[in-house]
C-alpha cells in the first residue's frame, strides 16, 4: 500500500521511530494517546500493512481538541475527519473515542508492546496518562512520548518512568523514551 499520511493535516515527526517499531515486532499492539487527525496512525497503518504482521495499532482521543486548538472550527468534526483519514487503514488501525485515562481502563496489564503519548501536553496530563497506561505496557515494551522541549512534560515523564533518553531526530522536534 503506498502511503499517503502526507495528504493528512497534522503531525507525524517521529515516523522514524513508528518504522522503527513495527520493523522489530513480529507482532503485537501499538497505543498511540492523541490522534488529532490521524496523519501518523496513517503512516503507522501502511507499514503494519505493508509489513504483513499481526500488528493492532490503536489511537486514542477524546476529540475535543488540546486546550490550545477548542476554538479552532476543525473540533467540530475532528473525530469525523480522523475516522475518515483512517478508513484505508481501518483493517489494522482501531480507533477508540475516550479520554486517554478512561481508555487505559480498557486494556490488559502488560498488553501493549509500544505506547506513544502525545495528548495535551502539560504535567498533569503527561502524569495522569503515565500512571494510566504504564501497567498497560509489557515488561521490556517500549514508552515514548512528543514534545520533549516542555518542561512539564519532561517532568512527569521522569518522575514515572525514572531516566528518559531526549531523542532529536530531526529539526520538527524531540521525542522522549524510557531510558
Amino acid at each position: 500500500m503506498k502511503h499517503y499520511y502526507s495528504k493528512v493535516q497534522g503531525w507525524a515527526s517521529f515516523i522514524g521511530l513508528y518504522k522503527e517499531v513495527i520493523d522489530s515486532l513480529p507482532y503485537g499492539l501499538i497505543v498511540e494517546i492523541g490522534t488529532w487527525k490521524g496523519k501518523s496512525a496513517a503512516f503507522a497503518g501502511v507499514e503494519i500493512i505493508n509489513s504483513g504482521k499481526p500488528i493492532r495499532f490503536v489511537t486514542v482521543d477524546h476529540f475535543q481538541g488540546s486546550p490550545n486548538h477548542r476554538d479552532c472550527e476543525d473540533v467540530k468534526t475532528l473525530e469525523q475527519q480522523a475516522r475518515a483519514n483512517l478508513k484505508p487503514v481501518a483493517s489494522v488501525v482501531d480507533v477508540l473515542a475516550l479520554p486517554s485515562v478512561e481508555a487505559a481502563a480498557t486494556f490488559e496489564d502488560g498488553s501493549i508492546d509500544f505506547l506513544f503519548i502525545d495528548g495535551t501536553h502539560d504535567y498533569e496530563n503527561v502524569k495522569a496518562d503515565l500512571l494510566a497506561w504504564k501497567p498497560k505496557v509489557k515488561a521490556g515494551g517500549l514508552i515514548a512520548g512528543d514534545d520533549a522541549n516542555w518542561d512539564g512534560v519532561k517532568e512527569a515523564a521522569r518522575e514515572i518512568l525514572g531516566e528518559i533518553v531526549i531523542v532529536e531526530p530531526s529539526p520538527k522536534g524531540r521525542y522522549w523514551r524510557a531510558a
